[in-house]
C-alpha cells in the first residue's frame, strides 16, 4: 500500500523540471534518490512537516528523519535550512 501511495504522489510530481533534479544532484555529495528528490520538491514548495506526512502517508517523525537524510546528502549543518539552501540553489540556476 505505501509503494502505491509513493507511486501516485510521484506521478502528483512529474511536473517537476528534470532540470530542477539534475541541479538538486550535482550539488548533493550523494546520489538522491528519486523519493528524495520528491520530498526536496515538497520543502522547496514551503509544505510543512504535518502536510508532507499526511500526503506521503508518513508520520511527522519519518519527514524529520528524511529531511535530515537529505542535509546530511548536501552535506549541510543542523543548524542550515534546507528550505533556505533549495531556494537558493534554484535561484542560482
Amino acid at each position: 500500500k505505501q509503494h502505491e501511495q509513493d507511486n501516485k504522489t510521484y506521478d502528483e510530481m512529474q511536473h517537476i523540471n528534470t532540470e530542477q533534479a539534475k541541479v538538486l544532484q550535482e550539488l548533493a555529495v550523494e546520489t538522491l534518490s528519486d523519493r528524495e528528490l520528491m520530498y526536496c520538491m515538497l520543502f522547496y514548495l514551503r509544505m510543512n512537516v504535518k502536510d508532507i506526512s499526511g500526503k506521503m502517508n508518513v508520520s511527522p517523525q519519518s519527514v524529520w528523519v528524511i529531511k535530515n537524510r537529505i542535509k546530511k546528502k548536501f552535506n549541510l549543518t543542523k543548524e542550515q535550512s534546507l528550505d533556505q539552501f533549495l531556494n537558493d540553489a534554484f535561484a542560482e540556476n
